[in-house]
Parts: C-alpha cells; sequence; structure tokens
C-alpha cells in the first residue's frame, strides 16, 4: 500500500535540510520492514504511520521506530510506572529510603527504560 507524501506537511527542518530517509522524487510513502531492537522481531512501519509520524506528529524524517509496538507499548508502561513512582519518592522520601519492596520495583522498572 503506499499513500501521497505531502512534504508541505513535514516539520521545517526536514523541508529545508531534505528527506533524510526520502529521495527527492518519492511521491509516496510505502511500507517498511524493520527489526525490533529489543526482541528482534520484524514488524512493519506502515505507509500510514509514515504519514501520521512526519505530516502530523512533525517527527523529522530521519525518525523511524526502533521497537516493535509490543516492546514500545511495554516501555511506556514502564516509563508512565517509573514517572508515578518518581512523584511517589517526591512527596514521601523519608518513608520510602527505608521500603525495600518499592526500591526494588522501582529499580527493576526504571531498568526496562
Amino acid at each position: 500500500m503506499t499513500i501521497s507524501i505531502d512534504r508541505t506537511q513535514w516539520p521545517k527542518s526536514s523541508q529545508k535540510f531534505g528527506a533524510a530517509n526520502y529521495d527527492d522524487r518519492a511521491l509516496h510513502y510505502e511500507n517498511l520492514a524493520y527489526r525490533c531492537r529489543k526482541c528482534e522481531a520484524s514488524f512493519v512501519f506502515t505507509a500510514e504511520a509514515q504519514k501520521s509520524a512526519y505530516e502530523i506528529q512533525k517527527k523529522n524524517t530521519s525518525w523511524f521506530p526502533k521497537l516493535c509496538a509490543t516492546c514500545q507499548e511495554d516501555l511506556e508502561k514502564f516509563r508512565a510506572e517509573d514517572c508515578e513512582y518518581q512523584l511517589r519518592w517526591n512527596r514521601n522520601q523519608d518513608d520510602l529510603k527505608v521500603n525495600q519492596e518499592f526500591l526494588q520495583r522501582w529499580l527493576f522498572v526504571t531498568a526496562r527504560n
């Protein structure tokens, strides 16, 4: 599947300095196969996802996903949990600095980020 490229919607840096992953003559996004950096599973960066990333989210065209959907979802969960632990720590550091269960889980979560 292909989807038309609208370069006017790319972030200014991609418009000004060229599209890192796209030939100047390219007219369409095409599905691209990648391998997940974490689990090494194959996944596809779809034409739709490219259009969204570059034209709507305004990511630089040199950006591409490095994780499959499952690993990306896991990473986002760990990041959210890490933020929760940081907030708890900020509010109640004196009690939590001796809470082994809290510290071990936070360390586990932080190592996954």
